[in-house]
């Protein structure tokens, strides 16, 4: 997702699309405590501050926002598919048995027996839920459900997450 390493940048969310003709916009957020969006401004990729926002509205899975150098639909709907980043010092501390998306990347992704088969690359949600995308060894992608019983057990001070495979990732091996 994110490359950057000094300061370590956060996706925290990604701008839907435009909402209306006064400039807000759909705001799909990628953590659970959506008042952090409003908290500190918005970063782009790059690091540069984008803007800062006030969320106006709630929808299913994503919120409506007005954001300060927006006054019109047009400009509203160049800024769509742009993600938004924090520094990562910004968020609050994982409670025990949470960690942030972030954290997964470059995680090796290992099987039941203990051998590593590829590397989280990514973490995807179309909308029915997260999804686990794994570089494999050969270089190829493979796409897995983020949830029981696909992921078994995720170790982050130790540097893996425990797969259940499908039988089309143990053929490629």
């Amino acid at each position: 997702m994110n490359s950057i390493s000094s300061p370590k940048l956060v996706c925290v969310a990604v701008i839907s699309g435009a909402h209306g003709i006064k400039g807000e916009v759909k705001i799909r957020p990628l953590l659970e405590n959506i008042d952090l969006l409003e908290s500190a401004p918005l970063l782009s990729a790059a690091g540069k501050e984008l803007f800062s926002i006030k969320i106006t509205g709630e929808l299913k899975n994503s919120v409506i926002a007005r954001i300060s150098t927006i006054t019109d639909r047009n400009a509203a709907e160049l800024l769509k598919d742009t993600e938004l980043f924090i520094p990562a010092a910004n968020l609050p501390p994982a409670q025990d048995g949470e960690f942030y998306h972030s954290e997964l990347i470059g995680l090796a992704a290992r099987g039941k027996n203990g051998i590593t088969f590829g590397t989280i690359s990514n973490i995807l949600n179309f909308g029915a839920g997260d999804i686990l995308e794994i570089t494999l060894t050969s270089g190829e992608q493979e796409m897995l459900p983020f949830s029981a019983p696909w992921v078994e057990d995720i170790n982050t001070a130790q540097g893996f997450v425990i797969v259940n495979q499908a039988e089309y990732l143990e053929a490629k091996k």
